[in-house]
């Protein structure tokens, strides 16, 4: 995804990780996001469902995931697939049937092209993976919600089935990945400050791409 928005983005997050400079409230934001994770599980997850540990070393997360599910449980959270050198990590892994839902948590409440772009990457490397897809969905905050009070969050989430629009990006996701990895295996690439700077997202190496080099 970093590649998606500047290819120069994630050059330098693989290869320079010492110019990162995150903007203000970026730890608070992340600790939102965590919250907000754990009650996406509680919610829309399933009894006896598994939380993983995203510290893992990935061979540690790939192997009790892998585990897991042959194991039949009927939810991973945390969930780290890999196919052709991508890792993904899925928010809710929910078994239907014999096969599985991926379900994306966002803090936001909507569903926009960068969302079903990332589903679309996750969807890839799960079914490269060899593991049958019930489906893909977002689940994004209810913007009608209102907390009651007594720790009852029921309705804050709004899951919505985004399949169709998963399938139609699915054929993309090999091009993304071939731009991803020149990405990050050639040259530093030479590429202007501009609007992809902040969009979607502000990006962390913005100071380096402005000094004069």
């Amino acid at each position: 995804m970093s590649a998606l928005q500047c290819s120069k983005r994630l050059h330098l997050e693989v290869r320079r990780p010492d110019l990162l400079r995150y903007p203000a409230g970026a730890a608070s934001t992340s600790t939102g996001k965590r919250r907000i994770g754990a009650i996406a599980r509680e919610l829309l997850g399933a009894e006896d469902g598994v939380l993983l540990d995203r510290t893992w070393e990935p061979v540690v997360a790939l192997s009790w995931t892998k585990e897991l599910m042959r194991e039949g449980v009927p939810a991973i959270y945390e969930a780290t697939i890999h196919y052709d050198d991508v890792l993904a990590h899925i928010d809710i892994l929910r078994r239907e049937g014999d096969a599985w839902r991926l379900v994306d948590v966002r803090s936001t409440d909507e569903v926009n092209e960068e969302r079903l772009k990332d589903c679309a990457i996750q969807a890839w490397v799960f079914q490269g993976a060899g593991y049958p897809l019930a489906g893909v969905s977002v689940a994004h905050i209810e913007p009608s919600f209102a907390y009651s009070g007594e720790g009852d969050r029921r309705g804050l989430f709004s899951e919505v089935d985004i399949t169709d629009e998963v399938h139609a990006r699915l054929r993309a996701v090999s091009s993304w990945v071939d731009h991803a990895a020149r990405a990050i295996y050639e040259d530093e690439p030479e590429i202007r400050v501009g609007e992809q700077c902040n969009k979607p997202h502000q990006c962390p190496f913005t100071s380096h791409c402005w000094t004069p080099r």
